[in-house]
């Protein structure tokens, strides 16, 4: 089910326009918003987003980047929560997912729910590196010594 979410999530973000950069109180929260309900106002009034719902989840994309939100459905478990991913790519080309989470369901469901995502993550992260040639795995150049 997840697994659907993410490849649609990642393909978005990487079709995505340039990024718009917002300021927001990162203290408030994990995720920059105190709660799911306002991180998911404040994330669908960015210019350029892309908001699509996968499964129920409605995910957005931050264009430009590698950022995506995903909201749990009503009658989801773990509702009310919102999962953070950021994909950035390290020097050496190895993927990297940052997850955030903000989750206002019982402690289970919140463990259960973010458990499922960095398994996602793993997944996008071994599918991204398996399809993109990582720099110190390269040949060298034809008619090099």
């Amino acid at each position: 089910m997840l697994t659907r979410l993410a490849l649609v999530g990642i393909l978005a973000a990487v079709l995505a326009a340039p990024a718009f950069a917002q300021a927001v109180d990162k203290k408030a929260s994990p995720i920059g918003y105190p709660t799911v309900a306002a991180a998911l106002e404040a994330v669908k009034a960015k210019p350029g987003v892309r908001v699509f719902v996968q499964e129920g989840w409605t995910v957005i994309a931050e264009p430009g980047g590698l950022t995506l939100w995903s909201f749990a459905p009503p009658g989801h478990p773990a509702h009310p929560t919102v999962v953070r991913r950021e994909l950035k790519q390290q020097a050496n080309g190895a993927w990297y997912v940052y997850q955030r989470v903000l989750c206002q369901a019982h402690k289970a469901s919140c463990d259960k729910i973010n458990a499922e995502f960095v398994e996602l993550n793993n997944a996008m992260r071994r599918a991204l590196e398996r399809d993109q040639p990582r720099p110190d795995k390269l040949p060298p150049p034809a008619g090099g010594n």
